[in-house]
């Protein structure tokens, strides 16, 4: 990969929101607000590519996003920016894309935008998964909600307990045993 290259300190992706802070009390909150928003989409159906650049603005190259999806995911954006998610006005419009680089130089940008021209890849997005930014400065996985998976609800020695069942655990789930491929969850009164 170039210098600058992000797929060593995450997987690609399309940055919903970037640069917030939960503090550790409010991330459940946030986890069912995630979930609650994907609970009531459905699978995106996206191209991704060819590749592209922020230049001048940034030196960053990467895959355009486009197809039949593109105005859905602009509004799944825009629900996730709210309640515990709330972000502050971005410096620049949401633009959804797949990051190659994010300092290129000029000569990396003019040989991306000369070689991966034609490159296009047809994808179904079909959840959201939130990040974490370990101390090592690379983001993994901390929790996910699948488009169309509700919780459920049931009434259990008189107090509405969520169950959900997911690839991630939320943070206080996640202490207990991490990086699972499958986790149930018990919630009430907004605790795990």
């Amino acid at each position: 990969g170039w210098a600058g290259a992000p797929t060593d300190r995450v997987h690609p992706h399309i940055t919903l929101l970037s640069g917030g802070d939960v503090d550790d009390e409010e991330l459940d909150a946030a986890i069912a607000h995630v979930r609650t928003i994907a609970a009531e989409a459905t699978p995106l159906h996206m191209v991704i590519g060819p590749v592209q650049t922020f230049h001048p603005a940034k030196p960053v190259i990467y895959l355009k996003v486009s197809g039949p999806g593109l105005a859905d995911i602009a509004e799944l954006r825009d629900r996730v920016d709210d309640g515990p998610l709330e972000m502050p006005p971005a410096e620049y419009a949401f633009v959804p894309h797949v990051t190659l680089s994010v300092d290129a130089t000029l000569a990396q940008i003019e040989g991306a935008l000369a070689s991966i021209d034609r490159y296009q890849e047809v994808t179904v997005i079909d959840a959201i998964t939130v990040l974490e930014l370990g101390d090592d400065d690379t983001w993994r996985p901390f929790a996910d909600a699948a488009f169309g998976a509700t919780t459920t609800t049931r009434t259990i020695g008189g107090e509405p307990v969520t169950v959900a069942v997911t690839k991630y655990p939320t943070h206080v789930g996640s202490t207990m045993c991490r990086f699972r491929s499958l986790s149930v969850e018990a919630f009430a009164a907004g605790r795990v």
